[in-house]
């Protein structure tokens, strides 16, 4: 069996079937295609059986709700499958996708082989903007993808199961909505040869309203947690030192962009957002090179966090969240002001 393809669904009756369509229809034909309901309470498992009764490569897992973190688990305990990909039940993939992936990664004998996704929107199509110029330039240079250059989400690859199974990363830990986050810092790191793949894509459905896809104060705690854990592994592996400094880097931005985002949300009280801050701070200074930090990446709300100083950062976000709200709402009006006169909008 050359590729286990995991699919985890959760009342997903209205985009499952073109999922399944896109999977069952893979050029490449030796792949089995793990089904793990979730304890969907739609017409989602009726779906799968009449698609399993017509292709024998599908296997149906029944569970309760669980979440997906674990619903991956399920799938990743029947594998069986000489590389791993996982695809979500309101996403498609391209017909050559696996066979694409799966060429490239024997051919070069790859633990983990990556390739670009783009994102769906109603009436439109968007291509992913940071990691894709990175695919494809390390493809035409023919470079290895080091342990930064990767996305946070699993489903633009795929992972040989036997180095998975040797470093004793082949789980999800529980964390609603941001179980992705660990794995792939686990799965980067240990992978012995990363390679980037062009000419395929993921397709990801952005218009659904999901765990991942909403911002709520829950959710805001999910990233938290994440992030620590990502901090603690990256202190407890060793990386260089510029990898290092990157890849903490990446938590400390994420941080910040999640409290920026929060201020939005009505119930991010001033309490929630001093015990945010001092999280923040705390995990901060657990940098091997604070200073180093600080001078590769330089952010103006590090002045803060460095001073622990967490009220003024907070005013400083909120100031500057005030800020962009004006020019915004000045850039549209300004631009709806010219399209009315049919001047082509400023630069």
């Amino acid at each position: 069996m050359k590729v286990s393809v995991i699919i985890t669904i959760y009342n997903m009756e209205k985009y499952l079937k073109k999922c399944l369509k896109s999977v069952i229809n893979q050029t490449l034909k030796d792949i089995e295609i793990i089904c793990v309901n979730d304890g969907s309470t739609d017409k989602s498992l009726k779906i799968l059986e009449k698609y399993a009764l017509k292709d024998s490569r599908i296997i149906i897992i029944n569970q309760e709700h669980k979440g997906s973190a674990m619903a991956k688990n399920a799938g990743l305990k029947a594998a069986k499958g000489e590389y791993i990909g996982f695809v979500d039940a309101d996403d498609w993939i391209d017909l050559n996708y696996y066979e694409t992936l799966y060429n490239e990664a024997k051919k070069q004998n790859a633990d983990l082989a990556r390739t670009c996704y783009v994102y769906n929107y109603f009436c439109r199509e968007e291509k992913e903007k940071v990691l894709y110029p990175i695919l494809i330039r390390k493809y035409k240079n023919h470079e290895l993808l080091n342990v930064n250059d990767h996305s946070v989400v699993v489903w633009n690859a795929i992972y040989r199961r036997e180095y998975l199974q040797k470093n004793k990363i082949d789980y999800f830990d529980d964390i609603p909505g941001a179980h992705d986050f660990p794995f792939t810092a686990r799965a980067t790191y240990y992978s012995q040869k990363s390679i980037p793949v062009i000419g395929v894509h993921y397709h990801h459905r952005n218009n659904v309203k999901n765990q991942i896809s909403r911002l709520t104060l829950e959710r805001v705690g999910w990233i938290c947690q994440v992030n620590a854990m990502r901090i603690e592994f990256i202190n407890s592996v060793e990386y260089e030192k510029s990898d290092y400094l990157m890849a903490f880097k990446r938590c400390i931005w994420r941080y910040n962009d999640t409290f920026s985002r929060a201020l939005d949300l009505p119930d991010f009280t001033p309490e929630l957002q001093q015990k945010y801050v001092s999280e923040f701070i705390e995990n901060f200074f657990k940098c091997k090179y604070p200073d180093e930090l600080i001078k590769t990446y330089p952010e103006v709300c590090f002045e803060y966090i460095l001073k622990k100083q967490p009220d003024k950062y907070i005013e400083s976000c909120i100031l500057g969240k005030s800020m962009l709200k004006k020019r915004t709402i000045f850039t549209r009006i300004r631009k709806f002001i010219h399209k009315i006169l049919r001047f082509k909008p400023f630069a």
